[in-house]
């Protein structure tokens, strides 16, 4: 038998042996806690597995994000949709009060109705005509994707050479 067979792991140190036991959890601790020397190939994977699990609870985030934009999106357009209803029947109502107080005025129905649509429509002569001016202007800005693409590339070329 060799040195290290007469060994006995209870807590002792044999004459002659190469391996000593302790029972103190002192000890105990130190080692496990100790740290140990991954290898090259260990801390790759680690790195790799560190940055798929950020990469994936990065895009769960965007996710529940998104969701919870359309979410809210989806409510205050159907809710700006109610009020375009009620302010369009609130316009109706206010024209038509309109309409009888020049009707009081001109002692007809009629001309209290036909002096209110006179002036709706050159609000809407005005409003239109402003509308189809700024159309105008929008097609003066030119949009052109490529137009400073070789730039761009021009300018990678020269801080990739330098």
């Amino acid at each position: 038998m060799s040195e290290s067979t007469h060994a006995a792991f209870d807590g002792h140190t044999y004459e002659g042996s190469k391996y000593t036991t302790s029972n103190s959890e002192e000890e105990r601790l130190a080692r496990e806690t100790a740290p140990r020397k991954r290898t090259v190939g260990e801390l790759i994977s680690a790195v790799s597995a560190q940055f798929s699990a950020i990469l994936r609870d990065e895009l769960n985030y965007v996710k529940a994000s998104i969701i919870i934009k359309v979410k809210r999106l989806g409510v205050g357009g159907a809710l700006l949709a109610v009020v375009a209803v009620l302010a369009f029947n609130l316009l109706t109502l206010l024209l038509l009060a309109v309409s009888a107080a020049f009707a009081s005025l001109t002692g007809s129905w009629a001309w209290g109705f036909l002096i209110t649509a006179a002036i709706v429509l050159v609000i809407m002569a005005v409003l239109g005509g402003i509308g189809v001016a700024q159309l105008k202007k929008a097609n003066t800005v030119k949009v052109e994707p490529g137009d400073h693409l070789s730039e761009d590339v021009a300018a990678m070329k020269k801080g990739m050479e330098s």
